[in-house]
């Protein structure tokens, strides 16, 4: 266990930042930098890009010390991450999220990613997530994308777009040691290889890292301290090949394995108190291969991507221990399963209750493999006509197979009793096929207006199957037969555009747009036929936005509002009788707001950026309709949005001397309080308390920047920052909590060759 204070760490930390002389004129450019990016399908800089759009360098994640996109929820507006413990995080762009598919699209590159589907048909909340090494920038596009990103991104999309290959041979390794505040220690280490093998005709880029997530919980039931901690190992091989010029293959592989401990804990109980009988073990493993070939024909650009990516999730859903537990010695329990309504025996019920105590401890531990396939093709115009074009063709499908079991667990340990002891098992498979064509069209009207038309067709057949094999009467769960239902559909979305550059360091545009999502089918016995398949949900959205720069592009404003409605919103109901649950369609919700981004580099030395948003995003209809009943009513804020988020970044560099470089940096950023259910009625209706967290660290490096040497602290105001909240029928009036680890403090190294 290690202790440190807070005022000790900053007090230093502010003097230096005080202290720090500035640059000469000579050593930096003061400008903010206007970052390339390919958010639209073709490139442009961030400035002239009509969207809300946040573009982060490579060079923006390293001083941030973003190594997953959990970590940027603090540097940008508009995104969040309800983050339930590794293998289950969702990501939310304005406030929309919920049950289903994918809300925001996630795209590695050119492969678009989804989560695996799970019992519940919630790809969304189990977003899969590769670490963030070598990557040479993240865009974050909010607003509905649905013309040029398809299902998934409807109202929003993020790109993880890595380094590739170059002719420039190239090394770089990075070490990092930290220790938690009455936790235990971690370490991070990483290194990037850049082999040109044969010039143009072949280059490699080899990426390993490695990471050892240091614990912080106690559990005084297993007789744990520091426990919950994760081990995450990964590699990736990018391969590429320049052809004549004008046309450019790329090959890559990537894979990442996690193993540990989800860090859940017990609000009820002192900070970072956890009191379940078991382990919440998770594993998660994740590859991905592909192809992407480029090339030039005149004035026209083509893009061909072929990808496979794979995923096998195994993780503990939930202690039953405590809920099984409440049916020893429950005379009424005993007699509706035991006595045939009658009432139990002593000898009856002291045999029902040793049969409860051999499924105690016990969990819900779902094992799922998910396989997808895709492939797209491109056109785009070249810059430069008066008319700039896209169109294209994409299809993907995707398999999932899982086996939902209930396991025994060794009361000593917390670990799955080894051989495996099945307490139920259930089956379900499922397949989503998607094609789509879409298009998008720019016309420059005059030299400062922009006209953008856009739309997509898009088709979806999905396929659930499933049965249980193995019943348990505790959770009454029959065996069922295999059973395979089916829902298809298909439909269109579209986007309007215009952008008027009022002087050339000022745009201004507005935008209407549109996003969906896959609809599906319940795979639950006995439903009635007209509740078997669920529709797909949209998001309307109308957006009108800012983008300007000041004092000779040293000061950078971008701002927009917003209103999204969500219509046909897909829920997790029940019927008006109460019997099943099941997903469906009722309700609308609308999210409205403000985000604003600014960069200032008044000189050299200093920086500064900051991010506001303000949202309201309600329902505005009852989810209810004629076959479901969802909690939500009018007025009822949608989970986890929060009505104020902000963050501040300070940074300023020093020279010492003609041999060494220092720089000071402090990231600060306020998120406002939430709620976990929609209804404030619901009994397990939560409130997710607001959080401010500040991280620090100070750097120093050489001219020549080969090296690097970094001390850092994270949430050093050692607050307790609730990433979600689980309260239901299992966790019997306990709430169980996610949160960012306690002050964390480091030290790390990077060399570059």
């Amino acid at each position: 266990m290690n202790t440190f204070k807070t005022n000790g760490l900053l007090r230093p930390l502010a003097l230096a930042f005080l202290s720090l002389p500035a640059y000469s004129d000579e050593q930096a450019e003061t400008a903010v930098e206007d970052v390339l990016v390919t958010a639209l399908r073709r490139e442009s800089t961030a400035r002239e890009t009509p969207i809300s759009l946040s573009a982060l360098t490579s060079e923006d994640l390293e001083r941030a010390r973003a190594r997953e996109l959990a970590d940027l929820q603090a540097q940008v507006p508009g995104f969040s991450v309800i983050d339930n413990g590794p293998s289950n995080t969702r990501l939310v762009i304005r406030g929309i999220q919920g049950v289903g598919e994918p809300i925001v699209g996630l795209h590695y590159d050119e492969t678009s990613m989804s989560g695996v589907v799970g019992a519940s048909n919630d790809a969304a909340g189990s977003t899969p997530l590769l670490s963030l090494i070598d990557v040479e920038r993240v865009e974050i596009l909010r607003g509905p994308q649905g013309t040029l990103y398809g299902s998934g991104a409807m109202s929003g999309a993020v790109r993880v777009l890595w380094q590739k290959p170059s002719l420039e041979q190239a090394f770089r390794a990075h070490i990092e040691g930290n220790t938690i505040d009455d936790g235990s220690d971690g370490w991070k280490a990483d290194g990037v290889a850049n082999i040109p093998i044969a010039g143009d005709a072949l280059q490699a880029r080899v990426v390993a890292y490695g990471e050892h997530r240091g614990g912080y919980l106690d559990n005084a039931f297993l007789g744990q301290s520091d426990s919950a901690d994760t081990d995450v190992s990964g590699a990736r091989l990018s391969l590429r090949s320049m052809i004549d010029g004008g046309t450019a293959i790329d090959l890559t592989a990537a894979w990442q394995d996690s193993r540990g401990d989800v860090p859940l804990w017990n609000l009820g109980l002192e900070d970072f108190e956890a009191d379940n009988q078991v382990r919440i073990l998770n594993r998660d493993e994740i590859s991905l291969l592909s192809l992407t070939g480029t090339h030039a024909f005149g004035s026209v650009n083509s893009m061909v991507s072929l990808s496979r990516t794979t995923r096998t999730v195994a993780q503990v859903q939930a202690d039953v221990s405590y809920q099984f537990g409440t049916n020893i010695n429950n005379a009424a329990v005993c007699q509706r399963l035991r006595g045939g309504g009658a009432p139990c025996s002593p000898a009856v019920q002291a045999t029902f209750n040793d049969y409860v105590r051999s499924m105690i401890p016990g969990v819900v531990y779902p094992v799922q493999d998910s396989t997808s396939y895709s492939a797209e093709g491109r056109l785009s115009s070249s810059a430069g006509s008066q008319l700039d074009w896209t169109a294209g063709v994409y299809y993907t499908s995707r398999k999932g197979e899982l086996e939902n079991r209930g396991r025994n667990v060794d009361a000593s340990t917390g670990d799955l009793v080894v051989p495996a002891e099945y307490t139920f098992q259930r089956q379900v498979d499922e397949e989503l096929k998607q094609l789509a064509a879409y298009g998008e069209a720019t016309w420059h009207a005059t030299k400062r207006l922009d006209l953008t038309g856009g739309a997509r067709l898009f088709r979806y057949e999905r396929e659930v199957g499933g049965g249980t094999t193995q019943g348990l009467d505790l959770i009454n769960a029959p065996l069922i037969a295999y059973r395979k239902t089916q829902a298809d559909e298909d439909g269109a979305v579209f986007r309007l555009n215009s952008a008027f550059n009022v002087a050339s360091n000022h745009l201004l545009y507005l935008e209407a747009s549109q996003g969906y999502r896959p609809g599906g089918a319940n795979q639950v016995v006995n439903l009635p036929a007209e509740l078997v398949a669920y529709e797909p949900d949209r998001i309307l959205n109308f957006e009108v936005g800012s983008k300007s720069s000041w004092f000779d592009d040293r000061l950078t404003v971008n701002a927009d509002v917003f209103r999204m409605d969500w219509r046909n919103m897909q829920v997790s109901g029940s019927r008006p009788d109460g019997l099943f649950r099941f997903i469906s369609n009722a309700g609308k919700a609308r999210a409205e707001g403000f985000e604003l981004e600014a960069a200032y580099h008044p000189m050299p030395a200093f920086s500064a950026t900051a991010h506001l948003t303000l949202l309201d995003a309600k329902l505005i209809e009852d989810q209810a309709s004629s076959s479901v009943v969802a909690p939500g009513r009018k007025g009822d804020r949608v989970p986890y949005t929060t009505k104020v988020s902000a963050g501040l970044v300070l940074e300023h560099r020093q020279s010492w001397g003609a041999n060494l470089m220092g720089s000071v940096r402090l990231d600060g950023s306020y998120r406002d309080s939430s709620y976990s259910e929609f209804r404030p009625t619901n009994a397990f209706y939560r409130r997710v308390p607001s959080a401010t967290l500040l991280n620090a660290r100070i750097a120093v490096t050489p001219p020549d920047e080969r090296w690097q040497v970094a001390f850092f602290g994270t949430n050093l105001l050692n607050d307790v920052a609730v990433q979600s909240l689980t309260a239901n029928g299992i966790t019997l009036g306990r709430t169980l909590a996610v949160t960012l680890p306690p002050r964390t403090i480091g030290l790390d190294f990077q060399i570059r060759l």
